[in-house]
C-alpha cells in the first residue's frame, strides 16, 4: 500500500463498522426473540447509529450550539419514548454561558434541564446541574423569556450548570398532541457563536468514535432493560428513581413498568385510580421500548383521552382487537411487549393492578 493509500486510510472508520457488528451481535446473543423482534432489533441498531451520528457528528458543538426540537419519526430511542412528548436539545459547556430565548406556547408542561454524564458507554458522574420549568419562568409582557444558563447565578430566569455539563434537553408534555401549541425556543453563546474552523481529521476521528461509543452503549443498556423488563409478565412494578437519573429521565416523573404476555384471543387489563397530577399515561411498547406505530396504532392513554368510572378508576385494555370497550391499547401484532405509567409531578404514586382476560369476556 503506498503512503498516500496510509495517509487516506481512516481506521476509526473500521471502528465504527466493528461497533456496528457489535451492536448485531447484542441482538444476536438474545436467544429467544421471535421473528418480529429480531427484525425491528436490528432496526433498532439502525436507528440508535443514526442518532448517534446525528448527536455526534452534527450536534457536538458547545460553541455554536443548534438546539433542536423533537426527532423524527422512526427514531424513538434510545428507551422508553413518549409520544405526548418533544424531546430535544443542544450541546453546551460548563465554560461558557448560554441565553435560551422563546415563547411559552400551550403546551401542558414545559422544562429545561441542564446535564452531565455523556453517554451510556463510559463511566464516570451522571446526574443533572439545574432545572427550570415554564410555571418558574418570568415572562416579558408579550408573552416571551429569557433564560440565562451558566455556572454562576444571574438575575431572572437562570439555568444552573454543573462543572461536567455537557448538553442542555429541554422537554415539552402535551395532553392532546395534535392541537397544544409547542414552545418556540432558540440558544445562543453568550458573546456570540464561535465560528468553527474547517472540519479536521482529528476533530472528525472523535465525533465518530463519539458516536459508536454513544450506539454501542445505548443499545447495551437498554437492551438490558428490555431483559429485566419483559421478564414481568402481565404485571408492573415501581422503577428506581436512581435508574432513571442515570438515563436522564426526568426527576419530576413517577415510573411504573412492567410487561405484557399475551395469546391472540387474550387480553390484558390495568386497572389504576390516577393520582392528581398534572399529566399521566399509560403506554405500551415492543421488546426494545419502542412504541408501535402511532400514526396507525393507539399505543397509549393518558389523563386527556381516558374514560374513568365514577370513582375516578381506569380500566385499560391491551390487546391485539379492539374490544369495543373504552381505554382500548393495540399491541400492533406483538405477541409480548413493556409498559411504562407515567405520574408527573405527583405526591402519589399509586400501583396499577394487571389482569389477563379473555378477549371474548370484554366484547360481551
Amino acid at each position: 500500500m503506498s503512503s498516500d493509500s496510509q495517509q487516506r486510510g481512516w481506521p476509526v472508520w473500521d471502528e465504527l463498522g466493528a461497533a456496528l457488528s457489535e451492536a448485531g451481535e447484542i441482538v444476536a446473543g438474545i436467544d429467544d426473540l421471535d421473528e418480529v423482534e429480531i427484525a425491528e432489533g436490528y432496526r433498532y441498531v439502525t436507528r440508535m447509529l443514526r442518532q448517534a451520528l446525528e448527536g455526534a457528528v452534527e450536534g457536538s458543538s458547545a460553541s455554536a450550539p443548534l438546539l433542536r426540537l423533537g426527532r423524527p419519526e422512526t427514531i424513538k430511542g434510545p428507551g422508553f419514548d413518549n409520544p405526548d412528548q418533544i424531546a430535544g436539545g443542544a450541546a453546551i459547556e460548563a465554560g461558557s454561558d448560554y441565553i435560551v430565548r422563546g415563547t411559552r406556547g400551550a403546551v401542558t408542561y414545559l422544562s429545561l434541564g441542564t446535564y452531565y454524564g455523556r453517554d451510556y458507554g463510559q463511566s464516570g458522574r451522571s446526574g443533572r446541574g439545574g432545572a427550570l420549568s415554564g410555571d418558574q419562568l418570568e415572562y416579558g409582557p408579550d408573552g416571551t423569556f429569557e433564560i440565562h444558563v451558566s455556572a454562576m447565578p444571574k438575575p431572572g430566569n437562570w439555568l444552573p450548570m454543573d462543572p461536567d455539563t455537557h448538553v442542555l434537553i429541554v422537554r415539552q408534555l402535551m395532553l392532546d398532541r395534535f392541537n397544544e401549541v409547542p414552545a418556540e425556543l432558540s440558544i445562543e453563546r453568550v458573546g456570540g457563536a464561535v465560528t468553527p474552523p474547517p472540519l479536521s481529521r482529528d476533530g472528525m476521528e472523535r465525533r465518530l468514535r463519539g458516536a459508536a461509543t454513544s450506539m454501542v452503549g445505548s443499545i447495551r443498556r437498554f437492551a438490558e432493560w428490555s431483559r429485566e423488563f419483559i421478564q414481568m409478565r402481565n404485571e408492573m412494578k415501581l422503577i428506581d428513581p436512581a435508574q432513571m437519573a442515570a438515563v436522564h429521565g426526568d426527576p419530576m416523573y413517577t415510573y411504573i413498568v412492567g410487561g405484557f404476555a399475551l395469546e391472540p384471543d387474550e387480553a390484558l387489563v390495568v386497572e389504576v385510580r390516577p393520582p392528581e397530577c398534572i399529566y399521566w399515561s399509560l403506554t405500551a411498547y415492543n421488546y426494545w421500548l419502542e412504541t408501535f406505530d402511532h400514526r396507525f396504532h393507539n399505543v397509549a392513554v393518558n389523563k386527556a383521552n381516558a374514560v374513568a368510572a365514577q370513582d375516578g378508576t381506569v380500566r385499560v385494555i391491551l390487546a391485539g382487537r379492539d374490544p369495543g370497550v373504552p381505554n382500548w391499547i393495540d399491541t400492533a401484532g406483538h405477541r409480548r411487549g413493556t409498559l411504562m405509567l407515567r405520574y408527573a409531578n405527583s405526591q402519589e404514586k399509586p400501583m396499577p393492578s394487571c389482569k389477563v382476560v379473555p378477549i371474548t369476556d370484554l366484547e360481551r
